[in-house]
């Protein structure tokens, strides 16, 4: 598997259209694009700007990307989390809302 796999550092949060064009340039000889990424940035900030909403842009930008380069498949990886249908509130559980909110954004942009 090892001639078959590449794997590739790409920028984690995509802040501009460079990290944009970088994620294209990564994904311009890609078949298949697994991404497993959810940021959990510094604590200074609130869990909006640290958590959800990197998150949901880094979801954004990959399929965007995978999109404009033809991808074939793209497969997010998620977590039991994001099935959850109560969560008492994004501030209680950042990361839990922010895997479901980047599966919302990942079905939307799918259809």
């Amino acid at each position: 598997a090892k001639e078959r796999l590449l794997l590739v550092e790409a920028p984690l949060v995509p802040e501009d259209n460079e990290d944009a064009g970088k994620l294209e340039e990564v994904m311009s000889s890609c078949s298949y694009v697994i991404h497993t990424a959810s940021p959990n940035l510094s604590t200074t900030e609130s869990a909006q700007e640290r958590v959800i909403l990197p998150a949901v842009a880094c979801t954004r930008a990959v399929l965007r990307a995978a999109k404009k380069c033809l991808v074939k498949r793209v497969v997010i990886t998620s977590s039991i989390l994001a099935l959850q249908e109560s969560w008492p509130s994004s501030l209680q559980f950042p990361y839990a809302y922010s895997k479901k909110v980047s599966d919302q954004v990942a079905d939307y942009l799918a259809t």
